[in-house]
């Protein structure tokens, strides 16, 4: 049983370690690229809401009395 898996074996592995070798770095490429991309996404999106005017609706007070509140 293991002389029939054990050429399957170190095959998967030799497949994945050339795999690994031979497109590791295009794959580095690519997730450096679109974590830079991610991060001026969020740069802007932080930049423009900086720049936005104030909300005009009110917030709740938390310190409001409890007098206001309607009881049942």
């Amino acid at each position: 049983m293991a002389s029939r898996l054990l050429p399957i074996a170190l095959a998967t592995i030799s497949g994945i370690a050339i795999g690994v070798t031979t497109f590791g770095p295009e794959f580095q490429e690519q997730r450096k690229k679109r974590l830079e991309e991610a991060y001026q996404r969020d740069v802007a999106a932080l930049g423009s809401k900086a720049e936005s005017p104030p909300s005009s609706k009110s917030e709740p007070n938390p310190n409001a009395s409890s007098e206001s509140i309607p009881r049942r």
